[in-house]
């Protein structure tokens, strides 16, 4: 149990009502970052295991995994996750009866010299059958299984059944991480079920926050260091930045067009140099690492052939402005990825990377890959 979340504290000053003490002790330790990984929420539930097979199917399919072992792992995983999803079971027991069918299916082995887009191979041709065997029910869960996970958790809550509470609560954040919420706005969550409303106003109002309320516009302040070199002017390396559709603005504009906002004008130092981008996202901690993302994946292109210097943004400040609360708040780098979500949480891009270093007939790709990996080690 969390500091702070005993049920005195909870009842007393926070007014949560009995019904939803366990469910927010839990809810927030699940989601803590300094939780044993074992108390922590699992990463799949059987609509994320199911989403990440049929996508792992149309890479093989693509050649980019080239082992039929990769589908058999991914299918064997979520084959058991689906046989134990109590929830599955309660709220549609025929999706999870078709679901286990098609996940018992033989996937035949490649024959000597077959490719895996040897569309008249076996090993193809049941990839093909499976993907398609997996659309509809695929489909269906993507579309009811995030109201199955709602319902039978409400249920645990007012029947005071602390199991089934656990697991719902376990599945719902594993469902909303793949929406793109991130832990600590998840946790969050738990402010609304507090205060002196009643507890179906409560409820309800955290029910809307994950299935109505749930993408909100951010704008995201990150904040750069403009070095200068010989050949290369400030106004040169701004140019570039703006070419490759980043907005680039001085801290004292930004003041200039937002003077009413007092909260967010604190946060905005007037002498320095911020990369402007705007996301829709359910939190404000998943905004700042969307936008990382979409700033690193342009500013690696010129850092890489040396337009900008790879230290333009270095430790930078970040701020986070919620376009329709007004409220903003500020972090740093090491508080953004602290925290056990933000490390690619299915391991895609590494395990992709991986399985090409291990194959051998991919050799070529792997030696681009490790000039890549030199330069960046090279400057770290």
């Amino acid at each position: 149990m969390l500091a702070k979340t005993n049920d005195e504290t909870l009842r007393q000053y926070k007014h949560v009502d009995p019904e939803f003490v366990f469910f927010y002790q839990r809810w927030k330790e699940m989601l803590d970052s300094r939780t044993l990984e074992m108390h922590q929420y699992n990463l799949l539930n059987s609509c994320a295991a199911c989403a990440e097979l049929a996508e792992v199917v149309d890479k093989t399919m693509e050649g980019l995994f080239t082992t039929r072992q990769n589908v058999e792992d991914c299918r064997n995983e979520a084959m058991e996750i689906v046989k134990t999803d109590q929830i599955l079971e309660r709220r549609n027991r025929p999706l999870r009866n078709m679901l286990l069918r098609v996940l018992s299916g033989k996937i035949d082995t490649k024959q000597r010299g077959e490719t895996a887009d040897d569309k008249s191979g076996a090993f193809y041709i049941s990839l093909n059958r499976l993907k398609y065997q997996l659309k509809t029910p695929v489909r269906q869960l993507k579309e009811e299984y995030l109201s199955y996970v709602i319902h039978d958790l409400e249920e645990g809550l007012w029947a005071g059944d602390k199991a089934q509470v656990e697991m719902s609560a376990d599945s719902l954040i594993s469902q909303c991480i793949t929406m793109g919420w991130s832990a600590k706005g998840l946790s969050e969550l738990s402010s609304c079920l507090e205060g002196k409303e009643s507890a179906r106003t409560k409820w309800n109002r955290f029910v809307r926050k994950i299935t109505v309320d749930w993408q909100e516009r951010f704008e995201v302040y990150y904040s750069v260091k403009i070095e200068t070199r010989a050949g290369l002017s400030a106004d040169h390396i701004r140019q570039t930045i703006l070419s490759l559709g980043l907005e680039l603005k001085k801290g004292e504009e930004i003041l200039a067009g937002a003077a009413g906002a007092k909260d967010f004008c604190s946060k905005i130092k007037a002498e320095t140099v911020y990369i402007v981008t705007s996301v829709y996202v359910p939190d404000w901690y998943a905004a700042v690492l969307s936008a990382i993302n979409h700033l690193n994946q342009r500013l690696s292109i010129a850092t890489f052939y040396n337009m900008v210097s790879p230290w333009i943004a270095n430790v930078p400040q970040i701020v986070v402005l919620n376009t329709a609360s007004g409220k903003a708040v500020a972090c740093k780098m090491t508080e953004v990825f602290k925290t056990y979500d933000y490390v690619d949480s299915n391991n895609g891009v590494f395990e992709d990377t991986n399985r090409i270093l291990r194959n051998q007939s991919k050799a070529p790709v792997m030696n681009r890959l490790n000039a890549v990996f030199a330069y960046t080690n090279a400057g770290s």
